[in-house]
């Protein structure tokens, strides 16, 4: 099965896709994950990211979706399809990804759209907490409930420092989500077009969550 997951900052997109990959072994695709991967092997394209982002620029859609492509070529992703999280971020991206899979004769089966009200998404977002070392998030706000005062990341054999980042201050929230919605109305209305969007609630307990996006995996 091949899967895209949508939804604004706060909406828990992440957690879900990985519960569906440890349920379902799906290769999951990080486009973070893959970008800092792809700069660590210093190859062509990761060579070309790593000169945006020692600048402090935004690495462009040609270079991401290059990044991308090359990894939906790796055999896992052949056999087993994929789910990608944090890509398309654009309409352009969506048809780069439509028109790579054409030829490949692919498609994709699913789009999944996290909804949050803007005003939760702050909640969130303003609470949450991230280790520096292996990434795992903690929100005091929901569950995997961290204290403020929890410095240290309790994940087995981890014990990286937990920290906020910079765009999870809540006074740069408002701006960080419209502009969210500017590029991301487009991207919905054209997998909407297409017949393959499903809009689950992301304002919910995470069980409930994950039980309905697995009776979406089921009805495809």
């Amino acid at each position: 099965m091949r899967m895209v997951f949508l939804g604004p900052p706060g909406a828990g997109k992440g957690t879900q896709a990985q519960q569906i990959h440890e349920e379902t072994s799906i290769p999951l695709l990080i486009m973070g994950d893959m970008l800092r991967a792809s700069v660590k092997r210093q190859d062509e394209v990761g060579l070309e990211a790593q000169g945006y982002m020692n600048r402090g620029e935004l690495v462009p859609d040609e270079v991401v979706i290059r990044v991308i492509l090359k990894r939906l070529e790796e055999e896992d992703c052949q056999t087993k399809g994929f789910m990608l999280d944090g890509f398309p971020r654009t309409s352009q991206q969506a048809q780069a990804l439509d028109k790579h899979l054409s030829q490949c004769n692919q498609q994709l089966d699913l789009v999944i759209y996290y909804s949050l009200p803007d005003e939760i998404a702050i909640q969130r977002l303003s609470g949450r907490k991230i280790c520096r070392k292996c990434g795992k998030i903690y929100n005091i706000s929901t569950l995997n409930i961290s204290t403020d005062e929890q410095t240290v990341c309790s994940k087995e054999n981890c014990g990286g420092e937990i920290y906020q980042r910079v765009d999870d201050d809540p006074s740069v929230q408002p701006k960080r989500l419209a502009e969210y919605h500017q590029k991301t109305s487009p991207l919905l209305e054209y997998y909407r077009q297409k017949g393959m969007l499903r809009e689950v609630s992301a304002n919910r307990k995470v069980e409930e969550i994950f039980s309905e996006t697995m009776k979406n995996l089921k009805m495809t």
